[in-house]
C-alpha cells in the first residue's frame, strides 16, 4: 500500500516541496491542501505587476496545474484544515473530510505578517494576504496610502518593521504621530495624501450602479468583495428591502455590519476563504446619513461599549485636575 504525504498550505513552499520529493524518489500519494482557490502563485508580484494590471492571476502561477498532474500529486483547493490528529496522523477538513498521513508537511508561512502594534486588529486595519485582497483594491480603481497610526507606546524596531513591510509590498508607509500631537503630527501624512491626489491618478468605479436593487447590491458585495457563494436572507428581509425601494431608497449604497477577522461572517475562520454563506440577519435604514445597513451573522453595530466603561477610571485629583482619560 502506498504511503501518503500531505502538505498543508498550497504556497510556494508547497509547490517546490512537492517538487523536490518526486525528484528525490518519493513514489506514494502527495496530497496539498490549500485554503485559497488557486493553484500556488508568486506572490511578491501581487502589489506590483498584479496590482497595476500588467498580469493576471494565471501569469503569477508558478506551475500549470498539468505540471502537477503529470508529477501524480493531488489538491484540494478552497478547503481548510480544522486539526491535525497527531497520534492517528489523521488531518480534518472544514468540508468533513479526514485524510490520513504518513508523512505531514506545513508549508503555510505564505501569510501577512501581523505588526504587533495597539490597534492592528481594529475594523479598517487589512493585510495584504493575497490576490483577493489585491484584487478588491483594484476594483475601485484609487490609490492606496497605508497610515501608521503612532502611539507613544509604539517602538522605533515596530514602526520600522511596518515601514519595510510596506516598502516590500511596493508601497510606501507615513507616520502619523496624531494621538500625541494632535494635527500636527498628522502633517506628514496629509501632505503625502494631497500629493496622491493632486496627482489625479485615481479612476474610481463603484461595483455596482446607484440603481440596481437594493438586495442585488447585497449580493454583489458579498460575492464580488467577500467571495462568498451566496446570501441567505428570508422573506422578511427581501420584503423590507422591496418596500424601502418602493420609498425611494432604492439609490442608497449599502453598509455591511460584519467581523473585521474574516471575509466571512465566521471570526473564527481568518483571513479570505471563498466559498462560504453570507448570513443577513436584519437591514436598517439609516436614511438621514443615506445608507442601509445589512447586519451579517453575530456582530454588533455602534456604539461598541466596553464590559468596563472608561468613565469609571477618569476623576479629578487633589489639584483638580482630570486623570484617567488615557
Amino acid at each position: 500500500m502506498k504511503k501518503t504525504c500531505i502538505v498543508i498550505g498550497a504556497s510556494h513552499a508547497a509547490s517546490s516541496l512537492v517538487t523536490s520529493l518526486r525528484s528525490e524518489g518519493w513514489t506514494g500519494n502527495i496530497i496539498v491542501v490549500g485554503d485559497e482557490s488557486s493553484w500556488p502563485y508568486h506572490r511578491p508580484p501581487l502589489s506590483k505587476e498584479f496590482l497595476a494590471g500588467d498580469k493576471n492571476l494565471e501569469d503569477l502561477q508558478l506551475k500549470h496545474p498539468d505540471r502537477y498532474k503529470k508529477m501524480d500529486v493531488e489538491f484540494k483547493l478552497g478547503v481548510r484544515v480544522n486539526a491535525v490528529d497527531r497520534q492517528h496522523k489523521t488531518i480534518s477538513l472544514d468540508s468533513g473530510e479526514t485524510l490520513v498521513y504518513d508523512k505531514l508537511a506545513f508549508c503555510t508561512g505564505a501569510r501577512a505578517r501581523k505588526i504587533p502594534l495597539a490597534g492592528s486588529d481594529l475594523n479598517g486595519v487589512n493585510y495584504l494576504r493575497n490576490f483577493s485582497d489585491i484584487e478588491n483594491i483594484k476594483s475601485f480603481g484609487v490609490p492606496v496610502v497605508v497610515a501608521i497610526n503612532h502611539f507613544v507606546t509604539d517602538t522605533d524596531q515596530e514602526v520600522q518593521a511596518i515601514k519595510d513591510y510596506v516598502s516590500s509590498m511596493g508601497s510606501e508607509a507615513i507616520l502619523s504621530k496624531h494621538w500625541e500631537f494632535g494635527s500636527k503630527g498628522s502633517e506628514a501624512l496629509a501632505k503625502r495624501v494631497v500629493e496622491i491626489v493632486d496627482a489625479d491618478s485615481a479612476n474610481f468605479a463603484p461595483i455596482y450602479p446607484d440603481d440596481m436593487p437594493l438586495m442585488e447590491k447585497i449580493e454583489t458585495i458579498s460575492k464580488r468583495i467577500y467571495r462568498a457563494d451566496e446570501v441567505l436572507a428570508d422573506k422578511k428581509i427581501r420584503d423590507q428591502l422591496r418596500a424601502w425601494e418602493d420609498q425611494g431608497y432604492k439609490n442608497l449604497p449599502i453598509c455591511m455590519a460584519k467581523t473585521q477577522y474574516s471575509f466571512s461572517t465566521d471570526p473564527s475562520l481568518r483571513g479570505a476563504p471563498t466559498g462560504h454563506s453570507v448570513p443577513i440577519r436584519e437591514v436598517r435604514l439609516s436614511a438621514g446619513a443615506g445608507f442601509i445597513v445589512a447586519i451579517c451573522g453575530e456582530i454588533m453595530t455602534m456604539p461598541g461599549l466596553p464590559r468596563k466603561p472608561a468613565a469609571e477610571a477618569i476623576g479629578l485629583n487633589e489639584s483638580g485636575d482630570i486623570e484617567g482619560l488615557f
